[in-house]
């Protein structure tokens, strides 16, 4: 028997996030006693329809063997009446029918006339359980990691809350409901969603290991919640740009030829960055830096100028100005004009303060470089900035009204500081700061052995198989493809800078879209290949595995009896997919699979939301978090430490990890505490460590290792292979071109894992198709679904009780459980990573919930894709001392080759 040459590990570390609220507390919400009325009302309208036309064909029978054609015309009448399930007009002309067949429909009269008295006792019960629940609302809507999470999520919204809280008006004015529905949605993604923003989810770090005490379901989380609160780095990065705009205060700065030009017989190459701002509006938002290769051609002046800066680097502005004017005979105007437009064109470089993604404190570190300039405006400015980063440390320690005065201080304060240095029109982002929370909690040690046994050994067989789904696994391949016909096997390449502009320019910006467009192709039909242009036999490979996997999951599909609410898929199958795609798989792949663990009668069961292909995924963006001060499982050292340490054993033979910064800093998103030993530093970038541990991308090559049969980058001063790890949370599409393209270099993989792909839609009952849950052993790889038009959905009804009856008769009808979630204009068919369709969790035994549901479904169109809820509320393991809490662990499962550590 052949051993398998590469294997998955489980990490150390795992995150755990948990929903601010437990669900407890919003079950007060829930219309329980009109949920039963609907229920008795529905189960008493289908026991009589059923009936009914049972007594329907009786009734026939008996007609037309016992009556003449003046008394059969009103029993005739009566008949089709019952028959639809109403009450006779006139129901004088039953009691004429005698025997058991009279007594029958004597007894059917009468329910039916009952069920019309449950029906009309609806309203009262529906509006009795509104104003039952809309008294917790309003209770709710004081909690404070709502308004916390609020300050900073939906300030308008935060501002209205009070005031609803306190309106004792019977009907809500429009405003009101408007303000109710808002407050709707962010009570159930605060109870029922894990997504890290302020107090709306608390963040936790657990090991895995196996002492006495550990157990597949620790969780037990206090009350006291750390948060750490950081600016919005968007806010800095205008400041740096104020600073070089005003021609004062450039003047002051010190300026160099950008890191990374080379000299090109006539012309000068250098990479030339560029920033588009983001939308202040946006509560998430950030600017975008882009790259581009950009070539001058050389003359005499240039010349000269480069000279200048070579021999005096760092030189000031002024100076700068001063030395052209100098060797160029030109006066002061035509001097400036000339330092003006090498430094919009990007081949100088005016070093105002940037930021560092390592920095714990970045207000603290921007102020601490504006001193380092000497200057009395910048001294200024920095004493300003300590003022903010005083503010901000207070703001985790405050209570809702002083984080509201704080908000308030900090946007007159930085509108302040732009005003002094020169802006006209000050603009600052809508989010001033984000905070994330690290949880109180008892220590989080899970059994190892457990784990491995229960869902380890089930995500090494799907981690397996995600490359098929992984959009960026061809693009890594295409390059691959393209350096073999330029350069041949074992070949090599000097220029990587070069390479890589040549790539994006030839081929890869136009495989992009044409993928993308494959990508938006029907999900219904069988999807065309891969595009395969340069013939890669690894391509291929992925392609045939794509197709097996379809086939495969088209079979089981037609097999499935109608209705079945799961599907199973087996060993054979997942083994003969990752056969398949063994020419196109990577030998090291850090995989992080973000996992809610469910506890059932049957023992755990995992249900898998997404994975990603990233180092340290689960942890780069929380470090913060985690530092000396406590609340870390480890037995000593910051998060941040820990892993850098287990980084380092995780390096496969022969080679290091360097960070890829991903150009300027622009977002919150992409700042961390220091995870590897080397930084990879790109034309145009300025390093954040050390001088040894950096890599320019100078000192790289690119080489063709014919016994891996890899394209690899080398460091010619480490003699190593060097693998570019992106720890950032943006998508690689985001990144500006040169670091997007380094990682196809990367052991990064992104693409929702689509099993439903190229397999036909059951057929459409009443506007609806669904599909089974998909399940692999102990774990669920897609929840069972459900599709409708927008327009399919039951017509909002003035009378909430007539409303509510529709609702439970349309999802009684269809099989969908209480609770789901939702996503809207796309829904269950929306594309790969830019699915921008959030999930709302929709409870089909609140009207509350329904108005969401329908204000959402309508105003988007299109589809509504509902998810089972999963695990549900009866399965959570997470608890405080309020409830449970749903909760979603992100571990970490390495596949590497056996000899690489």
């Amino acid at each position: 028997m052949m051993t398998d040459p590469v294997s998955w590990r489980l990490g150390r570390w795992y995150m755990l996030r948990v929903a601010g609220l437990p669900v407890e507390r919003l079950e007060g919400l829930r219309f329980t006693d009109s949920v039963a009325w609907a229920d008795a009302v529905i189960a008493a309208r289908d026991r009589l329809a059923a009936d009914g036309q049972r007594l329907s064909d009786l009734l026939h029978e008996y007609i037309g063997d016992h009556l003449d054609e003046n008394s059969r015309r009103p029993l005739l009448a009566a008949r089709r009446q019952i028959f639809n399930n109403r009450l006779p007009k006139d129901a004088a002309a039953l009691r004429t029918v005698p025997g058991d067949l009279g007594a029958e429909l004597a007894a059917w009269l009468h329910d039916r006339a009952a069920l019309d008295a449950l029906t009309a006792t609806g309203t009262e019960i529906v509006d009795a359980d509104t104003r039952r629940s809309r008294i917790l609302l309003r209770d709710l809507a004081g909690e404070p990691r709502l308004r916390n999470g609020l300050l900073l999520a939906s300030s308008s919204l935060d501002t209205y809350l009070d005031g609803y809280r306190t309106s004792d008006r019977p009907t809500l004015t429009k405003r009101e409901r408007r303000i109710e529905r808002s407050l709707l949605e962010y009570l159930y993604r605060i109870a029922y969603k894990t997504s890290p923003f302020s107090t709306f989810t608390g963040l936790a770090v657990g090991e895995f290991a196996d002492p006495d005490r550990a157990d597949l379901y620790p969780g037990r989380v206090g009350e006291r919640w750390h948060g750490h609160a950081r600016l919005n780095v968007a806010v800095l990065g205008r400041l740096s740009d104020l600073i070089v705009a005003n021609d004062d205060l450039r003047a002051d700065l010190p300026v160099r030829l950008t890191p990374g030009w080379k000299s090109e017989l006539d012309r000068i190459r250098y990479v030339r960055q560029s920033m588009n701002y983001g939308d202040d509006a946006a509560t998430v938002g950030f600017d975008i830096a882009k790259t581009d290769v950009y070539y001058l051609s050389r003359n005499a002046s240039l010349e000269r100028t480069l000279e200048v800066l070579e021999r005096e680097p760092g030189i000031r502005f002024r100076d700068f100005v001063d030395r052209v004017r100098a060797i160029e005979k030109a006066s002061a105007e035509e001097g400036g004009r000339w330092a003006r437009a090498l430094s919009r064109l990007g081949l100088v470089q005016v070093d105002a303060p940037r930021l560092d993604i390592h920095q714990p404190d970045p207000v603290r570190g921007f102020a601490a470089d504006l001193r380092r300039l000497g200057q009395p405006w910048a001294a200024t400015l920095a004493t300003r900035l300590d003022l903010v980063a005083a503010r901000i440390d207070r703001y985790a320690h405050a209570d809702v009204p002083e984080r509201r005065e704080i908000l308030t201080w900090l946007r007159t304060a930085l509108t302040a500081a732009q005003e002094s240095i020169g802006a006209q029109d000050a603009t600052l982002p809508q989010a001033l700061l984000y905070e994330d929370v690290r949880l109180e909690v008892d220590p989080l040690v899970t059994s190892r052995t457990e784990w491995m046994d229960e869902v380890g050994a089930d995500l090494r067989a799907i981690g397996a198989v995600q490359p098929v789904f992984d959009f960026m696994r061809p693009q890594q391949l295409l390059l691959k493809a393209f350096f073999l016909i330029r350069y041949g096997r074992g070949g090599r390449c000097d220029d990587l800078l070069k390479f890589v502009h040549d790539f994006q320019e030839d081929i890869y910006d136009q495989y992009v879209e044409a993928a993308e467009r494959r990508r938006n192709a029907d999900g219904d039909t069988r999807q065309s290949g891969l595009n395969n242009w340069l013939n890669s036999p690894e391509i291929t490979a992925l392609e045939q595995a794509k197709e097996r996997f379809t086939d495969g999951m088209r079979e089981a599909w037609a097999a499935l009896p109608d209705g079945a609410a799961e599907l199973t898929l087996d060993e054979d199958f997942l083994a003969a997919v990752t056969k398949e795609l063994a020419p196109a798989a990577r030998t090291f792949a850090p995989m992080a699979h973000f996992i809610q663990l469910a506890r059932t009668p049957d023992g755990p069961l995992a249900v898998l939301n997404q994975s990603f292909g990233s180092l340290s995924f689960p942890f780069s963006r929380f470090t913060h978090c985690f530092t000396g001060d406590g609340g870390f499982t480890g037995d000593g050292g910051d998060l941040a430490t820990r892993v850098r340490d287990e980084n380092r054993l995780r390096q496969p033979d022969g080679a290091v990890f360097a960070e890829l910064v991903g150009g300027v800093l622009t977002t919150n998103l992409n700042l961390h505490g220091r995870l590897i030993d080397y930084q990879l530093v790109c034309p145009g970038e300025t390093g954040s460590v050390p001088t040894g541990e950096q890599i320019a991308l100078e000192d790289l090559y690119l080489e063709h290792d014919e016994a891996a049969d890899r394209v690899m980058l080398r460091s010619r001063r480490l003699g190593r292979e060097v693998i570019p790890v992106y720890f950032g949370y943006l998508v690689p599409m985001a990144l500006p071109a040169i670091p997007r393209m380094l990682t196809l270099f990367a052991p990064t993989s992104v693409g929702t894992m689509r099993p439903w792909d190229g397999v036909p839609e059951a057929a459409s009952v009443g506007g609806v198709t669904g599909r089974p849950r998909i399940r692999f052993r102990n774990t669920v790889i897609r929840r069972r679904s459900w599709t409708v038009e927008a327009d399919a959905l039951p017509a909002r009804d003035p009378d909430d009780a007539a409303w509510l009856l529709s609702w439970r008769s349309w999802q009684r009808e269809h099989g969908l459980p209480d609770r789901v979630f939702a996503r809207f204009g796309g829904g269950a068919r929306a594309r790969a990573w830019r699915d921008s369709s959030k999930p709302h969790h929709v409870d089909f035994g609140s009207v509350h919930s329904l108005v969401v549901l329908d204000h959402l479904a309508r105003n988007s169109g299109g589809e509504v894709g509902f998810e089972e809820m999963l695990p549900a509320g009866d399965q959570l393991y997470v608890t405080s001392d309020q409830g449970h809490h749903v909760a979603e662990m992100i571990v970490e499962m390495i596949k590497h080759e056996r000899d690489a550590q």
